[in-house]
This record gives structure tokens, sequence and C-alpha cells, in this order.
């Protein structure tokens, strides 16, 4: 694990600071635009590194066994909080909210169910070429909340959806920065989905694409009179 996250930090740090030495010559040559870029490249990196700590952190927490926090939540503004915090290239695809008409509450630990969303919808951009469309939808489903990231993209080959929650596990047949492969992401939201007490899949979107969504045990809505 340790090799393995050595490798994948190597990248970023390098592009990160071969980009800062370009900026901190302040060369005149350099104009507006290539300043632009070069910090865009080092946000990029810097946020996906964050990303990455934070999963690992997720992880930490699980593997020590640290009580969840569960507490009964909307799920709508953990999706609103998780957006904020997603991969900014999500601005280069179709991406629409279709959340369900009634309120749907779940007992659930907001932290790490807002790294699951984050997760999620980062995995739909990252595997998926610019302009394609990816929607997040909730919906109640018998006595349960299902949330589900679905994309039009290349999709996910039937031997991947096997493994795909698996550690470590990158789908080579699906195109994606080599940077950006270690593998923890869909294996962190298995975790979780699991420690709440939910379900967690993989399916084909039609006519073509993925789906990958959870569910959870809903809570009952209780609205005061006051």
């Amino acid at each position: 694990m340790l090799r393995a996250i050595s490798h994948d930090l190597r990248t970023p740090l390098t592009s990160i600071s071969g980009h800062a030495k370009l900026l901190m010559k302040n060369d005149s040559t350099i104009n507006k635009l290539q300043i632009q870029e070069l910090s865009a490249y080092i946000y990029d990196d810097s946020m996906w590194l964050i990303n990455l700590v934070e999963n690992l952190l997720s992880i930490t927490r699980l593997d020590e066994k640290i009580e969840l926090k569960l507490e009964a939540n909307i799920i709508d503004e953990v999706v609103e909080e998780a957006l904020k915090h997603v991969d900014r290239h999500l601005k280069q695809h179709e991406f629409s909210l279709n959340l369900a008409d009634e309120l749907l509450m779940a007992k659930m630990d907001v932290a790490l169910m807002i790294q699951v969303l984050v997760n999620l919808i980062n995995n739909a951009v990252k595997y998926t070429p610019i302009n394609s469309k990816i929607e997040l939808q909730t919906k109640k489903i018998n006595d349960e909340l299902v949330l589900e990231v679905s994309d039009n993209g290349p999709g996910i080959t039937d031997k991947a959806k096997e493994k795909i929650f698996d550690l470590f596990y990158t789908d080579e047949n699906r195109q994606v920065d080599s940077k950006r492969g270690l593998g923890l992401g869909l294996s962190l939201c298995k975790s979780i989905i699991l420690a709440h007490g939910g379900q967690i899949y993989v399916k084909d979107n039609q006519p073509n694409g993925a789906i990958i969504g959870f569910k959870l045990p809903l809570e009952e809505v209780l609205i005061s009179d006051e």
C-alpha cells in the first residue's frame, strides 16, 4: 500500500514543484494566459492530493473501527455540500441533478457520506470524455433511499464490474490520466456504505455508459407543527 501511494504521490508533486518553479522565475516571456494555465495545473494536482488524503483518512477511520457519527440527515443537503468539493472539470461535462420531490432522510456520518459522493462524481468525471452527460439522482424505493451517479461514457466491462470496488483496482480499458489511478475511491465508497448498513452496486446505463449507486435505510421525516 505504501509503495502504491508513494508512486502515486510522486507525479503530482513533481508537477506542482515544476510548475511553481516556472512561476517563481517571473520571466517576462510568460504571459497572463500561461500563468493561468500553470496555476490551473497546480490547483488540479493539489486538489487531487487533498482528495487522496481525505480518502486515506477515511480508510484509517474505518480500519481503526472508530464509531461512526450517525445522525439523521436530509440527503439533498449532503449532496449540496459534496458538490462544493468535486473536481472542477465537472464543469466540462453536462451535469444535472434529479433530486426526489420528497425529503429523503437517512442516518449517516456526514463527513464520510460527503466523501462517498465526491468519489462517485469524480469517478464519472475521470472516466468520461469532455461534454459527457453526468447525472446525480435520488429516489425512494420501498423503505430505502437510493442515490445513483450515471454517465453516458464508454461504460464498464463485465469483468471490471466484478472488481471495481476492490482496493487498488483500476480498469485498464478505460481512458484515464495515469497519475490518478490509485484505485482507493470506489473501494472506500463500498466500505463506508456497508458500514452504514447499506448496499452499493454498479450497472450499465442505457443506451451506453455506467451507473454506480447505493441504497441506505430511510429514516422517517418528522415535521414539527411549530
